[in-house]
């Protein structure tokens, strides 16, 4: 491969100023070695179960609730309900168990009072008619 004489000693002075790039970063990291103040972890907040449900209707709507009020949250098992062998049986997939709702411990409270209306009719049941009917 035949190269002009330009382009060959273009490519020598390039190879210099990297290998002398090089030599000033290796010297540097001797001089002034890469030591980091360590950065302190956020206080730990630890998840707290602040509702479960089964019923596919009752999800979203806490979801909702809960997103509307500004309490972060996680779930468990949403994802995995239909997943698993049999779906949901009686309401819920018997391998992985109801959805269940993780908040802050300092949000407990908080939640509850967000969800106490969704829990109150949740765990009632369905309602019946004064007539009976």
């Amino acid at each position: 491969m035949h190269l002009e004489p330009d382009y060959v000693g273009f490519l020598y002075v390039l190879a210099i100023v990297g290998l002398a790039i090089f030599a000033l970063v290796r010297i540097a990291r001797l001089v002034r070695p890469n030591v980091s103040t360590p950065v302190p972890p956020p206080p730990a907040t630890e998840p707290t179960l602040a509702f479960q449900a089964a019923d596919p209707a009752v999800i979203p709507v806490v979801i909702s609730l809960l997103n509307d009020a500004g309490i972060q949250f996680f779930t468990s098992a949403e994802n995995t309900q239909d997943l698993i062998g049999g779906g949901r049986l009686g309401g819920q997939n018997l391998v992985t168990g109801p959805v269940q709702f993780f908040v802050r411990k300092q949000d407990l409270a908080a939640a509850h009072e967000v969800l106490d209306s969704v829990a109150s009719e949740y765990l009632a049941g369905p309602s019946q008619d004064q007539d009976g009917a």
